[in-house]
């Protein structure tokens, strides 16, 4: 649930609990996120959950709204509150890869890599699409520590299924200069 106060301010400036009314909000949120003030983007993308959630509960728009509130927690260092935003996503979508793969990268800034590779793990069984992104994820994190051989072997496996995908190049190129 989103604070009050934001979303009182919000519908006291002539907005309701209409489509149009969330519409605004996201599209003010997106605005100051625009302009990285993301406190107020955190704000206004609270006000359209809260909105939406009363009006008409569409389940993908609602994880969306959260995942963005997450996305603006993380770049406010605020680790711990992106993580409650992405348990309050799964349980609006269950078992969503995206949450779970935000979850992997919260514990991964926490320096948390036990719990970071399980959330990891549970976002590639749900869709194995991500494999390939969590693995240069990884990577990166590796790379972070100094653990640039590994980085490297991580990147080439990658690189391997898919030859031209930029991040795995881009991943695999810092760990050779720090190499």
């Amino acid at each position: 649930q989103a604070p009050q106060g934001p979303l009182v301010d919000f519908l006291t400036s002539g907005y309701g609990y209409d489509d149009r009314s969330v519409a605004s909000a996201v599209k003010l949120g997106n605005e100051h996120f625009a302009k990285r003030e993301l406190g107020r983007a955190v704000d206004f993308y609270g006000a359209a959950y809260e909105i939406g959630r009363l009006h008409f509960d569409y389940k993908p728009l609602m994880h969306d709204l959260v995942m963005r509130r997450v996305i603006c927690y993380s770049m406010l260092g605020d680790l711990q509150q992106a993580q409650r935003e992405t348990e309050l996503a799964l349980r609006v979508v269950p078992h969503s890869a995206v949450a779970l793969l935000y979850q992997g990268l919260l514990h991964s800034k926490l320096g948390e890599a036990d719990e970071a590779n399980q959330k990891f793990q549970a976002s590639v069984n749900q869709c194995r699409e991500l494999r390939d992104l969590i693995d240069c994820l990884v990577a990166l994190f590796m790379l972070a520590q100094g653990h640039c051989d590994r980085a490297i072997q991580v990147c080439s496996q990658v690189l391997l299924r898919d030859p031209h995908m930029p991040f795995a190049l881009l991943v695999r190129g810092d760990a050779y200069k720090f190499h």
